[in-house]
């Protein structure tokens, strides 16, 4: 039976990765599957980048990452152990259905890694007792997480309530807290572009209005559990009086309040789900999954617009059939998903490097570009494409 429902979980997590491939690679993606040194430390985007070159690289990554969001449900349900049947299938269905994993899981970013790496750690908060052997192997994964992505420091009160179980030397249990995060700090301050790209993410919100930043958090508090999952799973923190909990509800809270990004909503939901754990109505567990499955049809069908593919990989494409050899040069703004579609260098535009290249692509309607007169334009591109005649 359990592998069967594992077949059907698959089954849904392919489908979510297929969604996401819809949309192409997007700059964020980009840069894990090039493994470009920012803004995240290197351990999950240096394994990514190991498959650099393979022909289907993303779609592969995608099947990984909504695998593991999806076959999650089964440390869900080991975090439910001791409620009643019915409601641990209830609690279940509400991970799978949760408008941020639907719209998340499937996408190559660190997000939904550091939220699986929370519902870890939440798993082994629910533990009574952990042995003295599960110190290390804790330890470790604290490790691996912080080097994952710098948002599993939001977790921290949940590995410090982990590790107080564990029947060790106090020293032992400071060292095994404390060292990873040396290691990240040490990390940090030895890559410069690190430190840009954390500068960068801080400015981006000095601009906007006290109301303008609460708007944006309660828009990604309620993203991340379809609005119902968010109301009651907080209102489940606040009644569990677990300082654990509350603290890493906070943390999460207040990161994704000064820096606030749609894809981050999934961080808040391992905790929004064991906050349903502290109810016992049968028909509460009922009324939010249905609820909540209605909402996140809502949800999802109007994010589908921003799965329309990326004009990279088309325009790439048409270059890349005209056979010729040279670089892209690219006037405008642009991310790095034109890296990983282009299998030529790709360069911003300038007027000294038009006699190496092959082809001016327009983001800017062409701005203060001189294109040669013996160039001409390629037809059926999203947007303005010169190249050099044969």
């Amino acid at each position: 039976m359990r592998f069967f429902l594992s077949l059907i979980l698959e089954a849904y997590a392919v489908a979510l990765a297929s969604m996401q491939s819809l949309g192409g690679v997007h700059t964020d993606e980009a840069k894990y599957l090039l493994n470009i040194p920012y803004p995240h430390p290197p351990l999950a985007r240096w394994l990514l980048g190991l498959t650099d070159g393979w022909s289907h690289q993303e779609f592969f990554w995608r099947i990984v990452f909504a695998s593991l969001c999806v076959q999650a449900v089964w440390l869900v349900w080991a975090l439910t152990l001791g409620m009643p049947r019915r409601q641990r299938r209830y609690v279940a269905l509400m991970w799978l259905c949760a408008s941020a994993l639907v719209l998340q899981a499937g996408t190559v970013m660190m997000a939904p890694l550091t939220a699986l790496q929370g519902l870890v750690l939440l798993w082994l908060v629910s533990k009574i007792e952990l042995k003295e052997e599960w110190a290390g192997w804790v330890g470790l994964f604290w490790l691996v997480s912080l080097f994952t992505a710098y948002q599993a420091i939001l977790y921290l009160p949940l590995m410090v309530a982990i590790i107080k179980k564990v029947r060790i030397h106090r020293m032992a249990k400071f060292l095994y807290i404390v060292v990873p995060v040396l290691l990240l700090m040490l990390y940090t301050f030895t890559n410069p572009l690190a430190l840009a790209a954390i500068m960068i993410k801080g400015d981006q919100g000095t601009h906007t209005t006290l109301v303008e930043k609460v708007a944006g958090f309660l828009q990604v508090w309620m993203l991340s559990g379809s609005l119902i999952l968010s109301v009651m799973g907080t209102i489940g923190l606040a009644r569990s009086r677990q300082w654990e909990l509350i603290l890493s509800f906070v943390l999460v809270s207040a990161y994704l309040f000064l820096a606030r990004f749609d894809y981050n909503a999934i961080l808040l939901l391992p905790l929004l789900v064991t906050g349903m754990l502290f109810y016992s109505r049968q028909w509460i567990f009922q009324v939010v999954l249905v609820i909540e499955i209605a909402l996140s049809v809502v949800i999802v069908w109007r994010s589908i617009p921003a799965l329309h593919p990326t004009p990279a990989r088309a325009v790439m494409q048409v270059i890349a059939d005209q056979h010729k050899l040279g670089d892209v040069l690219i006037s405008g703004s642009f991310g790095h998903e034109w890296q990983y579609e282009s299998s030529f260098p790709i360069y911003r535009y300038t007027q000294a490097l038009v006699p190496h290249a092959q082809a001016i692509v327009c983001l800017d309607a062409c701005i203060g570009v001189k294109i040669p007169p013996e160039w001409q334009s390629l037809g059926k591109t999203p947007m303005p494409v010169f190249e050099r005649r044969k």
